[in-house]
């Protein structure tokens, strides 16, 4: 929740910036968190949605996100697995990342997380495998174009 919440508050200090500092403000602000034990989960991401942030949350865990640039992770998995797994691929992770490392992957990552997402809603399922950082990257993709 203190993700969304610091969310929240950078975009209203942008909404608040004068006209004349327009291109100052933010296009989207976006909230990226996972969701661990947090008890709120489901909390905080109906409050970023009330709020018009953007999520880019995991579930469960941004380690998920990691996995899926070298493999598909289609069952279900706790964090603490999914960072075993990911340690295969890469031996030094921990908690820190060299996108290097990762830039091989990103787009079968994008599209292995958009697989995931629609399974979701085809499934009527809720979470775990999930996550839809693939649409931050997509997001940050479409503003370096234009």
């Amino acid at each position: 929740m203190s993700v969304v919440d610091e969310a929240i508050a950078a975009k209203q200090r942008s909404d608040r910036l004068p006209q004349k500092r327009r291109d100052d403000k933010y296009d989207e602000v976006w909230a990226v968190f996972d969701r661990d034990d947090h008890p709120m989960y489901k909390e905080a991401q109906q409050k970023a949605h009330n709020k018009n942030i953007r999520c880019a949350d995991s579930d469960p865990s941004f380690e998920l996100w990691l996995l899926l640039h070298f493999q598909d992770q289609t069952a279900p998995i706790d964090r603490k697995a999914a960072r075993k797994e990911l340690k295969q691929h890469l031996p030094e992770y921990d908690k820190h990342v060299n996108f290097e490392s990762l830039a091989a992957g990103l787009d079968k990552a994008c599209l292995r997380a958009e697989h995931l997402c629609r399974r979701a809603k085809v499934n009527k399922t809720d979470g775990n495998p999930s996550t839809k950082v693939n649409l931050l990257v997509d997001s940050a993709r479409a503003g370096a174009i234009s």
